[in-house]
């Protein structure tokens, strides 16, 4: 392929270029010309190497040039041989380049953003291209740019709660914007909890090293592991505190259990109301400042419910999203 071809196929062939390939091809015998585009062909020139305002502006110079007007078509009756033949090695292949890459770039800009939600009751996990695993809890949300997101930019935004594994590269950091805060790490395990109508933000640092810092203030913070932040975003503040249950305690969500070391049976109830969206209505005498120890379901209300029955020697009736314990 020359010099004029090949701008030809990269859509920057300029007017006086234009001109002159239109004379080659009008004067290309039919053989050569197959031969011709059946070489581009073997040599896989696409549409990728084109740009939108390329492929229009080709077009309207194409159409301008080269298609027959009606004023003096009887004068050209005997060039309609040339002028099929330029139609078809010039005009089709620059409408389906057009089109071809109208239709690569509607594809492009589909999946320009990637998002990944979670309704009620939802847990979704998912890599990302770089290896990292992320566990989504219910009513959250990631969001990457998937032709930006490389081994060398790795970016998420971030809301709801998720456990992340996060591949490691010391070269590389993996950044999430979370709704007040911005995260950097270089590959650990930890557990994000940031809802938008929640008044905190809290990280639980499993393994590795995190870096946090408050959109508000430009607090900045780095955790160990063991250690918890929260983020309280009306002033901005981060806080940093170690954490006084066990660790696979923070992950319990992941396997669909809650769990409770040494919690009041009111902060127990209160919980179960949260979780299952219902309102517990208490007719009977139970001491509430009781410190509960164990696991419950968080999937499943009446097998929450039996637990609380069995310790505490009380009935719970269910009516819909009402609740009520009695002897």
């Amino acid at each position: 392929m020359d010099e004029l071809e090949n701008k030809y196929h990269q859509l920057h062939l300029s007017s006086s270029e234009l001109d002159e390939l239109k004379e080659r091809v009008n004067t290309t015998s039919d053989e050569k010309l197959v031969n011709d585009m059946h070489e581009c062909w073997e040599q896989g020139v696409t549409v990728q190497q084109a740009d939108t305002d390329s492929a229009k502006a080709v077009w309207q110079r194409v159409s301008k040039r080269i298609l027959p007007q009606e004023t003096g078509m009887s004068q050209k009756k005997t060039r309609i041989g040339h002028w099929l033949q330029i139609a078809a090695a010039v005009i089709i292949p620059v409408l389906l380049i057009s089109l071809g890459y109208q239709y690569h770039h509607q594809q492009q800009l589909a999946q320009d953003v990637m998002t990944v939600t979670t309704e009620e009751g939802e847990q979704v996990s998912l890599s990302l291209p770089d290896g990292t695993r992320i566990k989504l809890n219910e009513f959250s949300r990631v969001t990457y740019h998937p032709h930006v997101f490389s081994a060398t930019n790795r970016h998420i935004d971030f809301i709801g709660e998720a456990y992340f594994d996060v591949r490691k590269d010391s070269l590389h950091p993996f950044n999430i914007n979370a709704d007040g805060m911005d995260i950097t790490v270089k590959g650990t395990k930890f557990n994000l909890k940031n809802y938008p109508q929640q008044a905190t933000a809290d990280l639980s640092l499993i393994e590795g090293s995190v870096i946090l810092r408050a959109q508000k203030t430009g607090q900045e913070i780095t955790l160990r592991p063991g250690q918890r932040s929260i983020l309280d975003k009306v002033s901005g503040h981060l806080a940093v505190e170690e954490m006084r249950e066990q660790l696979d305690n923070v992950t319990a969500w992941k396997s669909h259990q809650l769990v409770f070391r040494n919690v009041s049976l009111r902060d127990v109830l209160k919980t179960i109301q949260k979780t299952y969206d219902v309102d517990i209505s208490i007719q009977t005498n139970l001491n509430l400042s009781d410190l509960f120890t164990g696991t419950i379901s968080s999937s499943d209300l009446n097998e929450s419910l039996e637990v609380l029955e069995q310790i505490y020697h009380c009935k719970a009736i269910v009516s819909g999203k009402r609740v009520t314990i009695c002897r």
